[in-house]
């Protein structure tokens, strides 16, 4: 079977072209898994910054679809809201197609240009959701109000016209662009309630199957173990990004709830934001709060081996976001078996049981994150009972060989229909 997959990353191949980039991620680990299947070749097509013809790396073949970017281009895309070169970018996809000539096209996401090519060509596809833009745009403000944002944004932001405002515009324009591509789409793959209700709305006519993901390959080797680390402080993990729905306002005044009601020495770790994060900025300047006050540090971006260290030697992990599918960081969390806190936000409920795997919680809402925390703390062994009852969980529905067995069913039974 000739395999074609349309990712927002290379994949392995990031390795390749930038040995600094962590990109690659959960995809790597499928890529991987999905080449030792006999008979399968798989193609992955990505835009690319820089014009580079086709390579073959490790068992797979790329495809870089040549993306021009400029300085004024950029700026017309976010003064118009404006995708300026998205019908020349469509034929270099469909020119990619043409060439491969696949069994059966494989789009992981909704939110870039790729599902329009189904307008143009014959092969069956298949789209991997993984957030949903039109949920996000629900959910953008609902943290941190947009005026909040507006008052307390760096200039810098302002000039070049990276404000928060203007995503919310640029995210409405992908949000129209992501409704014609699942409105034409007949095939779904999902793993969670809520992304197979939300395409049932916006997908209708399209046949759902659930299809687990992959985790990176570092955490498929270690467990989380509490006897590991110090006793003296409660460290709290998080992984964020600077996006206004991670909840980074909620870890703030979650950690101001805990050093001014309680005795309880904590430090709370959040990787994959720096001071230097618009997110951050705002937030600071906002709750006017100095980060040391509060015991949260922040890592900025980091590796898999250097942040799975911290997380094995933190008591929780803590996932605060307004709005997910099936969060990796959550999932990961929960394959090391760590005890868990996490928001009862879009697809979470599907992947951690309350009260049996974790603790969920209302999002946005820092008195019952702390006091989840807390009890998390406060009942160890019914929380290590519970951290066990995840890992149990994670480790089937993670498994390599299942999850490859899945997908390959999905492909056979949509080329079958086809």
């Amino acid at each position: 079977m000739k395999v074609l997959w349309f990712t927002n990353t290379a994949c392995s191949a990031s390795a390749k072209l930038n040995p600094n980039s962590y990109a690659g991620g959960w995809l790597s680990s499928l890529e991987k898994q999905l080449n030792k299947i006999p008979g399968i070749e798989l193609n992955i097509a990505f835009y690319h910054n820089s014009s580079l013809s086709p390579f073959k790396y490790e068992n797979s073949n790329y495809y870089p679809v040549y993306r021009k970017r400029n300085i004024v281009r950029e700026l017309k895309k976010r003064l118009l809201n404006l995708e300026s070169n998205e019908s020349e970018e469509i034929q270099k996809l469909i020119d990619v197609v043409n060439k491969i000539e696949p069994d059966i096209i494989h789009i992981f996401g909704s939110e870039d240009n790729f599902g329009l090519i189904q307008s143009y060509i014959n092969q069956p596809v298949v789209i991997s959701i993984q957030g949903i833009i039109n949920s996000i745009v629900e959910k953008l403000f609902s943290g941190i109000p947009k005026e909040i944002t507006k008052r307390n944004e760096p200039l810098k932001s302002r000039l070049f016209l990276k404000t928060y405002d203007k995503q919310l515009k640029w995210f409405n324009s992908m949000a129209k662009r992501e409704s014609e591509i699942l409105k034409i789409s007949k095939n779904i793959i999902g793993r969670t309630n809520w992304d197979r209700r939300v395409t049932s709305i916006l997908s209708s006519k399209s046949t759902y199957y659930h299809v687990d993901e992959l985790l990176r390959d570092e955490f498929y080797l270690y467990h989380w173990n509490s006897k590991d680390h110090s006793t003296i402080e409660y460290q709290i993990f998080t992984l964020s990004s600077n996006a206004l729905y991670k909840g980074f306002e909620t870890i703030v005044k979650t950690a101001q709830l805990l050093q001014n009601f309680t005795d309880h020495k904590f430090l709370w770790n959040v990787v994959g934001l720096s001071e230097k994060d618009n997110v951050v900025k705002i937030v600071l300047s906002w709750l006017k709060i100095n980060l040391s006050n509060v015991n949260i540090r922040l890592w900025g971006k980091l590796p898999p081996d250097k942040f799975i260290s911290i997380m094995l030697n933190s008591d929780v992990y803590c996932q605060v976001s307004h709005i997910e599918n099936s969060p990796n960081s959550l999932c990961e969390a929960m394959y090391l078996g760590m005890p868990i806190v996490a928001t009862h936000a879009g697809g979470t409920e599907s992947m951690l049981e309350n009260n049996h795997e974790g603790i969920l919680v209302q999002d946005g809402d820092p008195f019952s994150i702390a006091g989840a925390l807390l009890e998390i703390k406060k009942h160890p062994t019914r929380s290590i009972e519970m951290a066990k009852n995840a890992r149990r969980r994670a480790s089937l529905r993670h498994d390599p060989q299942k999850v490859v067995q899945d997908l390959i069913h999905s492909y056979e039974e949509i080329t079958e229909r086809k």
